[in-house]
C-alpha cells in the first residue's frame, strides 16, 4: 500500500512544473480581463506594481485557481491540469482542496488519471478512483512525505505571481493599463528573442487588493510545443472538504 500512495505522490508532487505557466487551459477558474486599456510606459507599470507589492496589496488570505499543462513533442504529449481551493491559516499553514487530471501518452501507452489532494491541519487526504488514503505529515517517519514544504508548493502565492510579471521584463511588446471604478487592470505581452516564446499576463487590483491573474505562455520548438494558462482569483471562503471517514491512515 505504500508504494501505491508513493507512486501517486510522484504524479502529484511533479505539478509544481506548471506555476511556470509553460502550458496549460482555460475550462475553471477564469479571469475577467476586459477594460478600456490603453498604453503605458512598461516601466512606469512596473514601479507601479512594486509599490503594490511592498504595500502587500498582491497579498491574499485565499485564492481559487486553474492551471493546466500541454506539452507534446518527439512522438509524447502530457496534459495536466488542476483545480483548486487554498486558504492561508497562517504563516506556515495552508488549507487547499486540489483537483488534478493527468493525461500522457508515449510509445503507444495511454495514461490517464483523476485525483484529488485535500490538505487540513496539516493532514494530506488523497483519493483517486475508490482509493482513499490520508498520512498526517507531521508525524509520518516517511521523510519524502513528511516535507510540509513540497505540499506548499502546489499552491500559487504572491511570489509566484511578482516572479511571473518579472520574467516578462525583458521582452516586452505591449504595456497597457485599465482603470475602471477603482478597478486596475495591467497587461503586458512579450516575445522571447531566442525561445520562440509569447508570453501574455494580466494583474487586476480592486479596491487596493489583488483581485486576479492570468498567464499564458506559448513555446515551439524543433523538440515540440508547450502551450498554457494560469488563472488565480481572490477567494475569501472556507475551503469546502468532503467526508473523510472513509480514507484509510497510512500509519506511516
Amino acid at each position: 500500500m505504500k508504494k501505491v500512495f508513493k507512486s501517486l505522490m510522484v504524479g502529484a508532487l511533479a505539478i509544481p512544473c506548471a506555476f511556470a505557466f509553460t502550458g496549460c487551459g482555460d475550462n475553471g477558474v477564469n479571469v475577467d480581463t476586459s477594460g478600456n486599456y490603453k498604453a503605458v510606459e512598461a516601466t512606469a507599470a512596473y514601479a507601479e506594481i512594486d509599490n503594490l507589492q511592498n504595500d502587500g496589496a498582491l497579498n491574499f488570505e485565499g485564492i481559487k485557481f486553474t492551471i493546466s499543462q500541454k506539452v507534446s513533442g518527439q512522438n509524447a504529449s502530457a496534459d495536466i491540469k488542476l483545480d483548486g481551493t487554498a486558504i492561508y491559516k497562517g504563516t506556515d499553514e495552508v488549507e487547499f482542496a486540489i483537483k488534478v487530471n493527468i493525461k500522457a501518452s508515449a510509445a503507444g501507452i495511454n495514461f490517464d488519471n483523476n485525483m484529488s489532494l485535500y490538505m487540513k491541519e496539516k493532514v494530506l487526504y488523497i483519493q483517486t478512483g475508490e482509493m482513499k488514503l490520508k498520512v498526517d505529515t507531521t508525524t509520518t517517519t516517511d521523510p519524502d512525505l513528511s516535507d510540509y514544504a513540497q505540499y506548499l508548493a502546489m499552491i500559487p502565492t504572491d511570489e509566484t505571481i511578482a516572479n511571473a510579471l518579472n520574467s516578462i521584463q525583458e521582452v516586452i511588446s505591449v504595456s497597457e493599463k485599465s482603470d475602471v471604478n477603482g478597478v486596475i487592470k495591467y497587461h503586458f505581452k512579450g516575445e522571447g528573442e531566442y525561445t520562440n516564446e509569447t508570453e501574455e499576463y494580466w494583474l487586476i487590483i480592486k479596491e487596493g487588493k489583488f483581485d486576479g491573474f492570468k498567464g499564458t505562455t506559448e513555446m515551439n520548438s524543433q523538440e515540440g510545443t508547450m502551450t498554457g494558462s494560469a488563472n488565480i482569483v481572490r477567494y475569501n471562503d472556507a475551503v469546502e472538504f468532503p467526508s473523510f471517514d472513509e480514507f484509510v491512515d497510512m500509519g506511516m
